[in-house]
């Protein structure tokens, strides 16, 4: 449990001189950023194959965010690897993983909305109630 205590204490996320990873989380961040960049080469081959255009989209969206994570994560890994100073603080990482997760989730909502609006459009029931409201006028 002695690992634990330093995640509590300001001086280990804001340090200047940050100590280099220990070789087995170095290793493992290495084996998760390279997952994340399988799953995200995956998956622009696989939305070349989806018909639903909400799904090709958010499959595209989500295979960028997944590449630009990686190499945002290499960039903080080989700042840390190399000892930069101020560059290698792990308050870098706490942020990186803050703003992947939020771009994650902004994913997650636009699709669950677009998807929401396309079966609306595509319900013929609401297409019948619909053919007697007004339609909005065209600017002149």
């Amino acid at each position: 449990m002695n690992f634990i205590t330093p995640l509590f204490s300001l001086s280990f996320w804001f340090s200047y001189y940050a100590t280099p990873f220990s070789p087995w989380v170095s290793k493992l961040i290495l084996i998760l950023l390279a997952v994340l960049a399988l799953s995200s080469i995956l998956l622009l081959l696989w939305k070349r194959q989806l018909k639903d255009i909400v799904k090709r989209h958010a499959a595209s969206r989500l295979a960028t965010c997944g590449i630009t994570s990686v190499v945002v994560g290499l960039l903080l890994w080989l700042m840390t690897y190399e000892n930069i100073p101020f560059l290698s603080a792990r308050i870098f990482w706490l942020l990186w993983l803050g703003i992947f997760g939020t771009w994650k989730a902004m994913i997650f909502r636009r699709y669950q909305k677009e998807q929401r609006d396309a079966r609306m459009t595509h319900d013929p029931e609401r297409a019948a109630y619909e053919k007697y409201l007004p339609k909005p006028k065209g600017r002149k």
